[in-house]
């Protein structure tokens, strides 16, 4: 996989404040616009960074705000483990890509079957197959992903259910 630049956009919901700074923890730092409603950053590396936002008012008072972001230099994800039993969390497997333009994903069973066919990322696998849950396992998934930059990928691995 190769890298890219990934840029985070920030968005100004401060009030009263007119002057300050932006920090982006990777060296890089604007200064505070009241007239800007948000910035952007672009990261190169991926980890994870502190980003702080320090305004002043007119008067004495200062105000910081900071999160913690994390900058992935993966271009796409699929989980090794999902558990696809209702309760809200990870019940559908993904392909998670902002730079897929093309897609083509497919889950086998042990023994070769294929279960789950899909060609957009918004479309994921909720562990069935014909309207019945699959047992928890082992599956076999093969995507072929063609990228905004062109670049095609052919992978394959392997997902387990949990129930």
């Amino acid at each position: 996989m190769s890298s890219q630049d990934k840029t985070l956009t920030v968005n100004d919901k401060s009030t009263g404040a007119t002057t300050g700074v932006w920090d982006f923890g990777n060296g890089n730092t604007l200064p505070y616009l009241p007239t800007n409603a948000s910035e952007t950053n672009n990261y190169a590396d991926g980890g994870n960074y502190t980003v702080s936002l320090i305004v002043k008012n007119d008067g004495p008072c200062y105000d910081t705000l900071t999160k913690q972001i994390c900058v992935s230099d993966q271009i796409y994800f699929i989980p090794d483990i999902f558990s696809p039993n209702g309760d809200g969390v990870n019940d559908i497997l993904f392909v998670r890509s902002s730079e897929v333009e093309e897609l083509n994903f497919r889950v086998f069973d042990r023994w070769g079957k294929m279960v789950f066919e899909s060609s957009s990322v918004d479309q994921g696998w909720d562990g069935t197959f014909k309207g019945k849950n699959l047992e928890a396992g082992v599956y076999f998934y093969y995507v072929y992903m063609k990228l905004v930059s062109g670049e095609e990928l052919n992978e394959k691995g392997d997902v387990t259910i949990k129930r």
